[in-house]
């Protein structure tokens, strides 16, 4: 087999952002985003519209226990979920956008706004928040490419965000001359759309979030993304072979760790050590702390054109669960360190003492809110 056979030939890229707000205030943190509006030709227009359905994939073998616990429905109005106005996310990405890296390389990638996926707000009671957006990556033509670590390399690049020195530059500009011309002083939804202009994806994350600034305490939970990405190879792929386990394994690992330019890396040959699982001969992924990748494979058949999309949404809502938990569960434990710290002494004051015990009635429930959604996130997915 030709080694070019074994690089993608699409690309998909969630870009993860998660971070907590003032608990027991969804509503106060959805009236707020709905105030975020841009000019249009007609008038002032809503940046965020607020979902009453979630797309069909997300839905798909999700008991509706779990579907509640993640999404706005006609019986849970607690969770939310919230998409970038179609009218803007076209006005603003509807071509291709070069992606300059903080290195030297012969040549960059550009990316496209998924239309299908977009960008996406999921919010949570319990005060956390996932930004998700997707991009669709231009890939070069294999024939350019040296190794499988300039893909390993963008995806890295990609999940900086606010370091000066590794974040990626986005811009619409054609050559350095349009790049010249771009208004570093203009507001980021100002310079969105605009073919001399550029930004940086962590001013577009402000921008979108700002409703949840001051009273609503946004507080960023990491400083770089999570990456969530699915890649697609030719037919000559098969997972079920050992030589293309062997050869892909660390490129699988590299994908999903969000390693970075130097990284040492997995040993080639020897067994993945993150969780990773065979799906089946088409379909291979695996998991970190940081991200997730899945590589999926063509069979030569209509379903093809359906598989990047289906694990872009439907597989992504396992992940999307397990990251919630994670988050609300380090919400809770900060929630319980506060708690004692404040408690550590017997207080004689009667004011203050039923304050303590509200307190502490309120994290009950609130640790038993969350059990309760652990016991019942059940998917099935094939």
């Amino acid at each position: 087999m030709d080694t070019k056979d074994l690089y993608p030939t699409a690309l998909q890229t969630r870009l993860i952002y998660p971070f907590f707000f003032k608990q027991r205030s969804m509503q106060q943190a959805v009236d707020a985003l709905s105030q975020l509006k841009q000019k249009g030709r007609r008038g002032d227009v809503d940046v965020w519209e607020v979902m009453k359905k979630v797309p069909e994939l997300y839905r798909q073998e999700v008991f509706s226990p779990a579907q509640r616990f993640l999404f706005a429905d006609e019986d849970c109005d607690d969770c939310r979920y919230l998409r970038l106005n179609s009218g803007r996310a076209n006005a603003w990405f509807k071509n291709h956008i070069n992606v300059l890296l903080p290195i030297n390389k012969k040549k960059n990638f550009s990316v496209k706004f998924s239309p299908k996926t977009g960008v996406e707000l999921f919010l949570s009671p319990f005060g956390v928040g996932i930004l998700s957006i997707a991009l669709e990556v231009q890939l070069p033509d294999a024939s350019t490419v040296d190794s499988l670590d300039e893909y390993k390399v963008f995806n890295y690049y990609l999940a900086q965000m606010r370091r000066k020195n590794t974040a990626p530059i986005f811009t619409f500009a054609h050559t350095l001359e349009d790049l010249k011309k771009a208004d570093k002083e203009r507001k980021i939804e100002e310079r969105l759309g605009h073919a001399s202009d550029k930004f940086q994806l962590y001013e577009l994350c402000d921008y979108l979030l700002e409703g949840l600034k001051g009273d609503l305490e946004l507080n960023p939970m990491q400083q770089q993304f999570s990456v969530y990405t699915v890649a697609r190879f030719s037919r000559q792929v098969d997972f079920s072979k050992p030589e293309i386990r062997h050869q892909l394994g660390a490129f699988l690992s590299g994908m999903a760790q969000i390693e970075e330019v130097n990284h040492a890396g997995h040993i080639e040959g020897e067994t993945l050590d993150i969780a990773n699982q065979i799906m089946n001969t088409r379909h291979w992924s695996a998991v970190s702390y940081l991200g997730a990748a899945h590589f999926i494979a063509d069979q030569g058949i209509e379903f093809d054109n359906q598989r990047q999309i289906i694990v872009m949404q439907k597989y992504f809502v396992p992940y999307l669960s397990a990251f919630y938990q994670r988050l609300i569960l380090q919400r809770l434990l900060d929630n319980a360190s506060l708690f004692a710290h404040k408690n550590l002494k017997n207080n004689k004051d009667k004011e203050v003492e039923k304050k303590q015990k509200d307190d502490f009635c309120q994290l009950h429930s609130e640790l038993l809110n969350f059990s309760v959604t652990l016991d019942v996130q059940v998917f099935e997915l094939k």
